[in-house]
């Protein structure tokens, strides 16, 4: 068995300590019958792993912090304290299990331990998991410069430490179950990072110069915040492949999702949507999950067509996505949220005329191969809003409405 961690190793006559990253791993060291159980510590900043005999060596296992990921094995010979920290709670728990039967003399299988490559080791210092407040570096002590993965779990942060923005070879971050309110802009200064985990925070919304950010992400999780629509910045994520939105407070989903090419598995559970947009029928996932929300079985829907006068600004803006017509992010937001909330019709055509809009059900099979039906009585069908654009566009759909 192996165990990523932290530890330091001190002599207790000498009170020497040597912290390091490290693997340790619990087994025998050949396949002879005689073998004994051995404890090896491998680390990247030693030539050469470290072996302690454990068959009637281990004085006592301290482990009333097992919960936080920190216990102290005492080994009689040599006269040593292995103090280990910032190790998975989870394995360390098996971890302390196997040590107990190996103290009471229990018969215990293990496995031969094989030899630990540098790659293993290097991915030591490449990633780093912090899951209590007790963990969290001082601003005496630095993160490690080469980080390529930070998860930074429970620790109740308001905000993204400063000294987070200096590592620019970050591509993974995990800010799961904190107290964040925003992200700072400063998170594009880390042009290797492409997935973003911030889930269980109390984000209500992105700022707008988080859009460098976005147009590389990759993976997505804002599960469990406060979003009552889709920010801004979302519609430059043209790279996103797995975007999660479960458990806020959205009440529609913007037609230009339907338009990312690389997303695959979207997730929109638990929200508050009552229908999706005409657009959507364009989506090709392997995954989605639009359960727990609200989507209307029996919508209300007109019986007859009526057009009603369009002012300049609406006629412009039809034009404008008729006529396929391109613009940049340099116009005002407003525009660019008014053109994405200009409705589609069934010839394709763009249309504001909202007066005349309808839903007609669709399959949840027809969007994606694999679903998750949206309710417990295992409904797969939801509410697609259409809006018209002519009289003999909406006498085509009346038998269907």
């Amino acid at each position: 068995m192996r165990l990523m961690c932290e530890a330091q190793c001190c002599l207790r006559r000498r009170d020497e300590k040597k912290q390091m990253k490290c693997i340790l791993s619990i087994g025998y060291v050949s396949e002879k019958e005689n073998s004994v159980a051995c404890l090896i510590l491998s680390s990247h900043n030693t030539h050469q792993s470290m072996k302690y005999n454990l068959s009637d060596n281990i004085k006592g296992v301290h482990h009333r912090f097992a919960s936080e990921g920190k216990i102290t094995i005492c080994l009689k010979q040599p006269e040593l304290d292995i103090l280990i920290s910032k190790a998975e709670p989870d394995k360390l728990f098996r971890f302390i299990t196997l040590l107990s039967k190996i103290y009471k003399r229990e018969k215990v299988e293990l496995d031969v331990i094989k030899k630990i490559h540098s790659k293993q080791l290097r991915e030591i210092q490449n990633r780093m998991k912090i899951t209590s407040r007790s963990q969290y570096p001082t601003f005496k002590e630095h993160f490690p410069p080469n980080l390529v993965e930070l998860v930074v779990q429970n620790c109740r942060l308001l905000k993204m430490d400063t000294r987070i923005y200096e590592l620019s070879n970050l591509q993974i971050i995990n800010f799961q179950n904190n107290n964040l309110t925003s992200l700072n802009s400063s998170l594009n200064n880390l042009t290797n990072l492409v997935h973003l985990n911030v889930s269980q925070n109390n984000i209500a919304k992105f700022s707008n110069e988080l859009i460098p950010l976005f147009q590389r992400l990759r993976f997505l999780d804002v599960s469990k915040n406060n979003l009552v629509k889709l920010p801004f910045v979302f519609r430059f994520m043209a790279k996103i492949s797995i975007l999660n939105l479960d458990d806020n407070f959205i009440h529609d989903l913007p037609p230009f999702l339907a338009h990312f090419q690389n997303l695959q598995d979207l997730s929109c559970a638990g929200n508050k949507l009552l229908y999706l947009d005409l657009q959507f029928k364009c989506l090709q996932l392997t995954s989605l999950n639009l359960f727990g929300n609200p989507f209307l079985v029996k919508p209300t829907n007109p019986k007859n067509y009526t057009h009603e006068p369009l002012s300049l600004f609406n006629i412009c803006l039809e034009a404008v996505r008729n006529q396929r017509l391109s613009y940049s992010s340099d116009i005002p937001v407003y525009l660019i949220e008014c053109l994405d909330r200009v409705g589609r019709c069934i010839c394709n055509k763009f249309s504001r005329n909202s007066s005349s809009q309808f839903s007609v059900m669709i399959k949840l099979s027809k969007l994606c191969a694999n679903v998750t039906c949206w309710n417990t009585l295992g409904n797969d069908s939801i509410p697609l809003l259409v809006t018209p654009c002519s009289q003999n566009c909406f006498n085509w759909y009346l038998p269907f409405i």
